[in-house]
């Protein structure tokens, strides 16, 4: 299907923007190529009274359906409804149908691009097709589905491999603290654990009941760097989308689950850690050192 697309700009009260125009002919043309959603994965149709912009758009210029966009066709500027708002992670594009773009400019469209369905060519097979038709003439640039999701994903990979370095140091941190505050709680109570010795008690009751303590203030900590972990992490993704770019802000129940389980496992190395250490207090040392 032929479609008229250019890279327009937006004007703003604060800066200028700028966003990937698409006008396309009518609602068929759209479907057979694009599936456009709302946020409630409604389909969405192309209007004649306004245009159909990315949520990456709409949320950097503060802007929901039917407020007006002003935007730059032809060295001229056009303030148009917006009739709707689709989700976008990636860039900012704005759907226009051929009717509307013809009233507001006066001009015929004048096709430039070319929308291709491709399902039975092999990726090599793909690959000789785009150089093909790269090298017609008139023709600037070919691009397909799977090298703009792989160039992406690569992008994005990036920032994975920042996450995966956070969430190990983490760890580690957490067992650090946890293991130091531990072995801290038991120097400085030996004279109490000596006490309980001998009376009697077997070394694991009173690793339980020294245990105890951290077992709740870990507990409470769970509670709360859960809650102020989601309110943080929602803050610093809000701020941390960028022109072309939103990262969805979407913790599922599994990563809750996992950190907990991970806590948990390392109290229990830290537990069976200062059991050996508790089994080396010998009593009689001890009280030969107070005296």
């Amino acid at each position: 299907k032929k479609v008229y697309s250019t890279n327009i700009d937006i004007n703003t009260k604060n800066n200028n923007d700028t966003s990937y125009l698409m006008v396309i002919k009518n609602n068929k043309d759209l479907s057979d190529f694009i599936n456009l959603k709302t946020k409630d994965n409604k389909n969405i149709k192309l209007s004649n009274d306004g245009v159909i912009i990315s949520s990456s758009l709409a949320n950097k210029l503060n802007l929901k359906v039917n407020d007006k966009i002003t935007i730059n066709l032809n060295n001229s500027n056009f303030k148009i409804k917006v009739s709707n708002i689709f989700k976008n992670y990636i860039d900012n594009y704005i759907y226009m149908s051929n009717s509307l773009y013809e009233k507001l400019t006066d001009k015929k469209v004048i096709y430039n691009s070319i929308l291709l369905i491709n399902n039975k060519l092999s990726d090599s097979k793909t690959e000789d097709l785009k150089y093909e038709i790269s090298n017609l003439d008139n023709v600037l640039q070919v691009t397909d589905k799977k090298s703009a999701i792989e160039s992406y994903q690569n992008m994005i990979s990036s920032v994975n491999y920042v996450s995966y370095f956070l969430s190990i140091s983490t760890i580690i941190l957490a067992f650090i603290i946890l293991y130091y505050l531990s072995r801290i709680n038991i120097s400085e109570r030996k004279n109490e654990i000596v006490s309980l010795k001998q009376l009697g008690f077997y070394d694991k009751e009173i690793i339980n009941y020294l245990f105890k303590e951290s077992l709740i203030a870990t507990i409470i900590g769970i509670l709360i760097g859960l809650v102020s972990g989601s309110v943080i992490s929602y803050l610093v993704m809000k701020n941390f989308n960028i022109s072309t770019f939103i990262y969805s802000f979407n913790i599922s129940i599994i990563s809750y689950l996992l950190s907990i389980i991970i806590i948990i496992i390392i109290l229990l190395i830290i537990y069976f850690i200062l059991y050996y250490h508790l089994k080396k207090i010998n009593i009689a040392d001890e009280i030969n050192e107070n005296e």
